[in-house]
Parts: C-alpha cells; structure tokens; sequence
C-alpha cells in the first residue's frame, strides 16, 4: 500500500510539474525606405507556467547604414490565461486576454507612409542554394560573406546549432528594396521556434547581386592599376564604337581579387550576348576597338560597375536613349 501511494504521488507531481520557462522572439519584415528598415517584433514568455503567457509586440526601426536600432515602439502588451480547471474535451479551453497596456498614438497610416512595404510576396531565390555555413559565417559561393559570425552571435543567435540544418531550410524568406536585401533566419529547437531579420548593407547587397548574374566567361580587353583609369578608357571605347555604328559593345568593369603587390585588379570587359562566344561576334568587336581581345574565366571577379560618366546630360526627347549607368564606387 506504501509503495503504490509513492506511486501515485510521483505520477501527480510529474502532472503538475511547471514547464521549462520559454522566452521565443519572431521578427517580421515590414518595409523599407531609403535609410531605415522596420520590423514587427513579438516576444511571447509562458511565465513558466502551462496556463499563462504574455505576449509583447514592438515596432522596431534600424538604420540601414549599421544596423543600429534607432526606435522600438511597444505596441501592445497582453497577458493570456488559460481555464486551469478545464477538463471538458468536446469544448476549447477558455482563454482570458487582458490587455496590460496598448500603444494609441502610432497609426498604422504613419507605418505606411514612412515606409515602402514589398509589393510582392516574400520569395526564395535560386542563388539561396549556392550559400552555405563556412566558420559559422554565412556565405554565397564559397567566396562571399553575407552574413558574419559576428554579427549572428551579437544577434544572440545560437550559430552552432543553426550551422546544423540546411541554409535552405533556415533561411524562410527574402525581401528587397533598390540597394537592400533582407533575409529571414529561423532557429527552430524541440521547444522553441524564433525568427530574424538579417539585414544585408548596400555593398554586400551590389556583390551579392553582381555575383548572382556572374557569367562564367567574358570578353577581356585590357586590366587597369584604378577603377578611375578603367573607366576613363571603357568610355573612350563606347565614344569609338558609336561613331562606327557598332552598338554591341557592352563593357563592364569588374574588381578581381589579386594576391600579387603589382596587379592591376580593374578589369576592362565586354559581356557577351550568349555562351559560348561566338567568335564572329568578336572579330566585330576587335576590328572597331582596335584592341585582339582574349576570353577570360570570372573566378576571380569581386564586384561589378559599368563605365559611366557624371557628367554625361540626359538625353532629351527627341535622341536615342542611352542604357542606364552605375554610378562609379568611391575611391
């Protein structure tokens, strides 16, 4: 009779044991303008309890220049109660909401016009397959740095157990603006599930946007010591190609990575249409240039820019339209 009392208590006090105490944090995307970001962020704590949680919703706004948060506006704060003394299974359980405190001077129209919300919905690219963990650094081709080391364990994101899974199954959504890529980083563990948004910078968003539309073969025409001398000369040749009516010249210049202290690292390309390259096509090329231009393998290329001149005028209505330009990057 002893034995099956202990029985009995140890089986009740298992029932009423409380649960581990569960902290999740979720961060939605929520739109853009030109130097800030802003996220929806609900933080939901059980209190340590079965039948309570509370659960605490912000706006949060980052500056995109460094990540930096630069406003976080609580939205709402709710204490959710479940009926403890509920027990009937053809019913749901009654859940109580007491709203502890609820923010009524932030308009959702204010959100709407600060901000660019995505016109399209959420999506996950191709090039989300060609990343992978290095050194618990997030990055594209083996090569490229998205996201660091540093920056996910700042976040407080634990990197050893999510280097475990799949970058595809981590990362859940990517969203965009002109000069900004933000990708959303779930961490899911038998008991909690919290997501991130990850802000890319402008640079790394150019390299990542360059290298996704890398062709694995160009047209190499001469490599430059500056980015100024490279562009200075891709100009003189667009100016040469046009006064002999040849307009299939597309130059590019592309930053490579150099290991020795003499290279010249800028070098002066054209893209070509199709692959492989059609040797008619650069015969064409070469004769109006006056350079003997060689193929060149991209393995090495960084960064792209297209030579461009500031001080170029905007064609007006009645001429031809010139193909947009990057602006150049700052030396």
């Amino acid at each position: 009779m002893k034995k099956s009392l202990i029985i009995w208590i140890a089986s009740c006090l298992t029932i009423i044991a409380t649960p581990d105490w569960s902290d999740n944090t979720n961060e939605t995307y929520v739109g853009s303008n030109e130097n800030f970001y802003a996220t929806f962020l609900t933080e939901t704590n059980n209190q340590g309890s079965y039948y309570e949680w509370r659960e605490t919703k912000k706006l949060n706004e980052y500056s995109k220049k460094d990540g930096s948060i630069i406003n976080s506006i609580v939205i709402s704060d709710i204490l959710y109660s479940k009926d403890a003394n509920h027990n009937d299974p053809n019913s749901p359980q009654k859940i109580t909401k007491n709203v502890q405190s609820k923010n009524r001077d932030l308009m959702l129209s204010t959100i709407f016009t600060d901000y660019h919300l995505p016109l399209m919905p959420p999506e996950k690219p191709e090039w989300i397959s060609r990343l992978t963990w290095i050194d618990g650094n997030i990055v594209l081709d083996g090569k490229l740095i998205l996201v660091s080391k540093n920056i996910l364990t700042g976040l407080k994101i634990p990197v050893d157990l999510l280097s475990e899974v799949p970058i595809t199954d981590t990362i859940s959504q990517v969203h965009s603006d002109d000069n900004s890529i933000y990708l959303v980083i779930k961490v899911e563990t038998d008991a909690d599930f919290n997501t991130h948004i990850l802000h890319l910078s402008e640079d790394t968003t150019k390299q990542l946007r360059d290298r996704i539309n890398l062709l694995p073969e160009y047209v190499f025409i001469k490599s430059f010591k500056t980015y100024d001398e490279a562009n200075a000369f891709g100009l003189e040749l667009i100016k040469e190609s046009h006064l002999k009516n040849f307009f299939g010249f597309n130059p590019q210049i592309w930053l490579s990575k150099v290991t020795e202290k003499d290279a010249m690292p800028y070098s002066l390309i054209h893209r070509p249409l199709d692959l492989p390259i059609d040797p008619e096509q650069i015969k064409r090329l070469d004769a109006v240039i006056g350079i003997n231009t060689s193929t060149i393998e991209s393995e090495l290329f960084i960064e792209k820019w297209i030579p461009y001149d500031p001080n170029m005028k905007p064609p007006s209505d009645n001429e031809e339209e010139e193909p947009k330009l990057e602006a150049p990057p700052e030396e």
